[in-house]
């Protein structure tokens, strides 16, 4: 028991180490600027591409009043930014991958197992796969689950176990 708590204790001691905490926050942080930048620029072309998609695809003929429209705009903003959230996070957890990985398995390897036997490998194209396969296996996870998001307390508890993951 004492071995569990002396793992959790010190997994605590590292994710508080101030390089630990740069490394979760920056990746987020260039994956929302990276995405607030583009829908600065885009966010018309999105939100009417969005908006005409809805339009033409209501056979009602009360689609082209003008209340209607704009009610069709608020809708068109909010898809664009459900389907951003879901990009951000990606985004982020693909630089994490790329980036903050080798950096995080260092630091702990030389503060947690420095008599750890060092050996040489990973490439950037091992990383890019790796990255790839870990969020495919993430969207296939959260495509499938999206049904159960309706189920109350699985729509808070669903995203952290697939982060987590």
């Amino acid at each position: 028991m004492e071995r569990i708590v002396k793992a959790l204790t010190d997994a605590a001691r590292s994710f508080v180490h101030p390089i630990i905490l740069l490394l979760m926050l920056v990746p987020m942080g260039i994956a929302l600027a990276s995405w607030a930048g583009l829908a600065w620029v885009y966010w018309d072309t999105w939100t009417s591409a969005v908006q005409d998609f809805i339009q033409a695809h209501l056979a009602f003929a009360w689609t082209a009043d003008w209340e209607t429209g704009r009610l069709f705009s608020w809708i068109a903003a909010g898809f664009v930014l459900l389907m951003l959230a879901p990009l951000m996070l990606v985004t982020a957890l693909l630089i994490a991958a790329l980036f903050a990985m080798p950096v995080l398995v260092r630091h702990v390897g030389q503060r947690q197992f420095p008599t750890l036997q060092r050996r040489r490998g990973g490439t950037v194209a091992g990383s890019l796969w790796n990255a790839f396969v870990a969020l495919s296996l993430f969207a296939l996870l959260w495509i499938v689950t999206l049904p159960l998001w309706l189920a109350g307390p699985l729509g808070v508890l669903l995203p952290v176990l697939l982060s987590a993951s």
